[in-house]
């Protein structure tokens, strides 16, 4: 099982991860919030975006299902993160912006629209969200025993139909500080607004 993975390997994947530079994807994201914006970091693995976000002055909300995680994020940002998964979301219009870095792509394909609907509800209106993919033709892969569910530029549209308008779509390339060889070479980046 992928959480397994992560409370295994804590460590090692946050050292691994906690230099990636994700310094556009940041600015794409808070260039469309309030300067005191209260943010939701869906899956936040070590805690390095949470703390970013909580340095500039955002109030954030981090959540992981990984137990290991958890204790990892809750040093780094110096505040609990909340130990939750996707399906257990119950939040309602509390947050400006939803940033879910590389994690919902361990969500299994078909629960992906209803986790979508449940970042929408998360959100306040005309919120954003912005996620990142393994870029893909919508296949299942898997490595160190973690299951990716990969999504490129179609795929991802009909799980976003429903609850958000996209705003950009872009790739990014593999770099030598991603953690994961796989076939495909960049990362699907998609920021959207939420449709009310």
């Amino acid at each position: 099982m992928t959480t397994n993975y992560y409370d295994q390997n804590a460590e090692s994947f946050a050292k691994r991860t906690i230099e990636r530079d994700v310094s556009d994807a940041y600015k794409k994201f808070l260039n469309l919030l309030p300067s005191k914006s209260r943010i939701l970091d869906a899956g936040c693995g070590s805690g390095r975006d949470a703390k970013y976000f909580k340095q500039l002055g955002h109030d954030v909300v981090a959540f992981d299902a990984s137990i290991e995680m958890v204790k990892l994020s809750s040093l780094e940002v110096d505040h609990p993160t909340l130990h939750l998964n996707f399906q257990d979301m119950a939040f309602k219009e509390e947050f400006d912006g939803v940033w879910a870095c590389a994690s919902l792509l361990h969500v299994p394909y078909e629960q992906t629209e209803e986790i979508i609907r449940k970042i929408k509800d998360a959100l306040k209106p005309k919120g954003f969200f912005y996620a990142s993919y393994k870029h893909g033709d919508a296949l299942e892969t898997s490595s160190d025993g973690r299951i990716f569910y990969n999504m490129n530029e179609t795929t991802i549209l009909p799980y976003l139909d429903n609850s958000f308008k996209v705003i950009e779509m872009w790739q990014t390339p593999y770099t030598p500080t991603h953690v994961h060889a796989t076939a495909t070479k960049s990362w699907l980046n998609i920021l959207c607004q939420r449709a009310d």
